[in-house]
């Protein structure tokens, strides 16, 4: 059985949290949520720091994306010039674009006809992009 980080525990224990209290809801009960505010011992407590890159390593990434010039490669470029995710930058679409502007942008939104999502309410921006190859593009 191997074992799980607590925040992954968290995040599963409240998609549950999350049917049960749909469910009590539709079905008129009058329970208590067993897995609302449910402890997890420790939590928190094993997550690790992960160091970010550092500039020589992005420019060895932003060396590679510019060889391989595919679709993952351009992703990976965008995902340098402006920290975005990935899953942000795969589900652009061409009026995301801001490539005439003083200063080259794209805009994170949601595209609800293309059942499209931002992760959080909070998600939805614009972000600059920085030259290619830059690695500051993304750092604000």
């Amino acid at each position: 059985l191997s074992r799980i980080k607590t925040k992954s525990a968290r995040t599963h224990i409240a998609g549950v949290c999350a049917v049960v209290n749909k469910a009590t809801k539709e079905w008129g009960l009058s329970c208590s949520n067993p897995f609302a505010g449910l402890d997890i011992r420790n939590e928190g407590r094993d997550a690790r720091l992960i160091e970010p890159f550092t500039d020589t390593e992005l420019n060895v990434i932003a060396a590679a994306c510019l060889k391989r010039n595919d679709e993952v490669a351009w992703i990976a470029g965008m995902q340098l010039s402006t920290g975005c995710r990935a899953q942000e930058i795969a589900k652009l679409r061409v009026d995301d674009l801001r490539l005439d502007d003083d200063i080259p942008s794209i805009k994170i939104r949601e595209h609800y006809d293309l059942a499209r999502t931002v992760k959080t309410a909070g998600s939805e921006r614009r972000r600059h992009m920085g030259r290619q190859g830059s690695s500051q593009g993304g750092r604000a």
